[in-house]
């Protein structure tokens, strides 16, 4: 479902897949609105108006829920949900950013308003609720505590005119606000300082950005009439700017990725799934004379690739089913390890032969081979975020770092008496590498760097990891062993988190986080499929206390699984 707002005042509501309007326009504002916000279930939707309202809709019924939420004194320009839905915020001319109970409509506290800032043009949540940003209309920006109300730390200047917008990358840590200065900045929210020089491009003011769901690209709206796509990490423009026709392009937004499971079935064939329901998608992948052995994907579903004991690697289109470049092969005798980088660009294969082979996925075209020193076999490999380097793990029990451009070796790792490398992982800022197998009973993270470390994870007796990944906050390393457990570690503290999880027959080499990080998917040998509530307090009892005051059991099991819940929280009662 896609809702768009009018001039007039309207809403209406569209089904994506078709184009065509889903019932009757929502009808109830008196001016123009501003600003439309879905719930994070998508129950509920939340519009801004000039007429100093704040409405809630039923989507699906077409209907208003309840009276509008009245309280500013001017125009509301921006509204939000917090990640749980179960606040929602506004922000206005008046120059006070408002906090309201989404479900009953009711004002939370009192409003948030600094004497000195304007007017309040938006409003954005951190993804995991404990942060509010307020895009101010004397060019700051201002960081508050939702629970209490109170500013943390000092504004943040740079702006030369108002800020138009502002929103938090997925990891919560980037922050990045538009301006009538016609500048996209971006900031680093804990220390409140610009993480990089502005943005400039555009002929015009920004309206709005969006972070795609890896944080990888920055999309803005000018009012110059394009859209542009910038490198946040650095201030580049990621591609040429799309013109639009018209007077200016004022709100963007990213779709999530599309997600899609690759399964090898008992034929040799690969067959594409939908991970909820598991159904097949199209028709299955074939051409492999021989089992196959590994699948990967880029992380936007781009290409598929498929290799295995024939010494073939095959790139395909998941949407159309067909290969997109002639087969690509070495001289070894079977392939068991890929990967691709996050621009879908660059192929890694590994195997049998201990050389690692470079591909260039648009043309199949062999970039180079490289003899890596890792003995008989190479079990592991991995791109970091950024795609110029990339690390691989053997059957010597090393660990290799390779720049993708040149080929050259980076670096090397000499796990503690390993015999074998079997899996490894970088976390999502690149800036850490966990390792895992070999019949060893400890996980190891190390910098990736300076290459120092480890700090050691150990498995409590369990047989060696089979799966790494990092959350996307890199905050929390998943560890699977062959015996179908699941555990949670600090990286850097080298500290279990909340509790394991148990069930599954033997975990293959693949797990994967929602990107909240709340759930776990994960597969197993006997090809079965399973998400997890992943059970990691991300909330502290007495935070969690504050901020709803009686948490309901719902509240409790997504902020605090595992922590002892006081029956009642001091000086309220549990909510049903």
């Amino acid at each position: 479902m896609l809702a768009s707002a009018d001039e007039d005042g309207t809403i209406r509501l569209w089904d994506v897949r078709t184009g065509a309007p889903l019932g009757a326009p929502l009808t109830g504002h008196t001016n123009q609105v501003g600003a439309l916000a879905f719930s994070p279930d998508g129950k509920r939707l939340a519009s801004a108006s000039w007429d100093g309202t704040v409405r809630l809709w039923d989507p699906a019924a077409g209907a208003a829920l309840g009276a509008p939420l009245t309280g500013h004194t001017g125009q509301v320009d921006s509204v939000a949900f917090s990640p749980d839905g179960m606040l929602l915020v506004s922000g206005g001319r008046d120059g006070a950013a408002r906090l309201w109970d989404a479900t009953t409509g009711r004002h939370k506290g009192a409003p948030l308003k600094d004497k000195l800032s304007g007017s309040v043009r938006g409003v954005a949540f951190r993804p995991d609720g404990g942060l509010l940003a307020t895009a101010q209309g004397n060019g700051t920006i201002r960081l508050w505590d939702p629970v209490t109300g109170r500013t943390v730390g000092e504004s943040m200047s740079g702006h030369t005119g108002a800020v138009l917008s502002v929103t938090f990358g997925p990891n919560g840590k980037a922050l990045a606000s538009t301006g009538q200065d016609g500048t996209v900045r971006v900031w680093d929210s804990r220390t409140r300082k610009p993480a990089g020089s502005p943005m400039t491009g555009h002929g015009a003011l920004v309206w709005s950005a969006a972070f795609s769901p890896d944080g990888q690209v920055l999309a803005s709206a000018g009012g110059d009439g394009t859209v542009r796509l910038w490198q946040p990490s650095t201030g580049l423009p990621a591609t040429m700017a799309a013109p639009h026709s018209g007077e200016g392009v004022m709100s963007v937004a990213m779709t999530p990725v599309s997600t899609l499971v690759a399964t090898r079935d008992a034929d040799g064939s690969v067959r594409l799934r939908e991970p909820a329901s598991g159904r097949p998608l199209g028709v299955p992948f074939g051409g492999h004379t021989r089992d196959v052995l590994t699948v990967a994907a880029d992380p936007e579903a781009r290409i598929v690739a498929t290799a295995g004991n024939d010494d073939v690697v095959r790139l395909w289109n998941p949407h159309t089913g067909k290969e997109v470049t002639n087969p690509l092969t070495g001289d070894g005798e079977y392939v068991a390890a890929l990967a691709i980088s996050r621009d879908g660009t660059r192929l890694v294969s590994a195997g049998s032969d201990a050389t690692v082979r470079v591909w260039d996925t648009t043309t199949g075209r062999l970039v180079r081979a490289i003899p890596t020193g890792h003995g008989m076999f190479v079990h592991a490999v991995a791109f970091a975020p950024d795609g110029r380097r990339f690390a691989t793990g053997g059957a010597d029990g090393a660990v290799r770092l390779w720049d993708t451009a040149s080929g050259r070796e980076r670096g090397e790792i000499a796990p503690r008496g390993r015999y074998a490398v079997d899996t490894l992982a970088f976390s999502p800022d690149g800036t850490r590498l966990a390792l895992g197998g070999g019949s060893d009973e400890s996980v190891e993270v190390w910098d990736a760097h300076t290459l120092k470390g480890p700090t050691l994870l150990f498995a409590d007796g369990s047989i060696e990891a089979t799966a790494l990944v990092f959350d996307p906050a890199g905050e929390v390393l998943a560890v699977a062993d062959r015996s179908g457990t699941v555990r949670f570690w600090d990286p850097v503290a080298g500290r279990r988190l909340g509790e394991e999880l148990r069930g599954a027959q033997e975990l293959s080499g693949v797990m994967s986080f929602s990107r909240d990080g709340t759930f776990l998917a994960t597969a197993d040998v006997e090809a079965v499929s399973r998400v997890w509530f992943v059970p990691v307090p991300r909330v502290a009892a007495a935070e969690l206390c504050a901020r709803f005051g009686g948490p309901t059991e719902g509240e409790w099991r997504r902020y605090a699984p595992g922590q002892q819940r006081p029956f009642p929280c001091p000086g309220s009662a549990p909510r049903a």
